[in-house]
């Protein structure tokens, strides 16, 4: 009976983290990607792993493959910054083209969902939201970001 009850209290609590992380994932993550939060490459290298470790490193990133949304909006993958590159980046592909996601984003998103495409001629230019938040083509599907330098340290 003792076991019984004690493995329901370990698959609840199990579950209230995963949904409790679930639910926090747009707050947590999809603030910075749009350059509302700050970005701290580990952080969020830490946050995603908890759940599972990242799927490659390519392109300068950690990419991990994620069953979550993004202000409602189904993603294929989450990528971090790995550190060889001068800048520091986070950033989500999804199933959406870079208009659909620039439109879905500013339906659904907090302040600095809004986007502006570049070239309005181009169909391929990119979107930059205020804060510096960049919408992309990556292969056929819209990718989100937010980019910054790293910050040096003089000593």
């Amino acid at each position: 009976m003792f076991r019984k009850l004690l493995g329901v209290v370990l698959f609840c609590s199990g579950a209230c983290v995963f949904a409790q992380q679930s639910s926090n994932f747009s707050v947590t993550v999809g603030t910075a990607i749009l350059c509302l939060d700050d970005i701290d490459p580990g952080y969020f290298h830490n946050y995603l792993r908890k759940t599972k470790p990242p799927a490659r490193r390519e392109q300068g990133a950690y990419w991990f493959t994620v069953k979550e949304s993004l202000f409602g909006i189904p993603l294929k993958e989450v990528f971090v910054s790995d550190g060889s590159s001068e800048y520091s980046f986070v950033g989500a592909l999804t199933f959406l083209t870079p208009d659909q996601l620039a439109d879905a984003l500013a339906e659904n998103a907090p302040a600095g969902g809004n986007f502006k495409k570049i070239d309005l001629r181009d169909k391929y230019s990119v979107y930059v939201s205020s804060p510096g938040a960049i919408i992309a083509f990556q292969g056929k599907f819209g990718k989100v970001f937010c980019r910054r330098d790293k910050v040096r340290r003089s000593e």
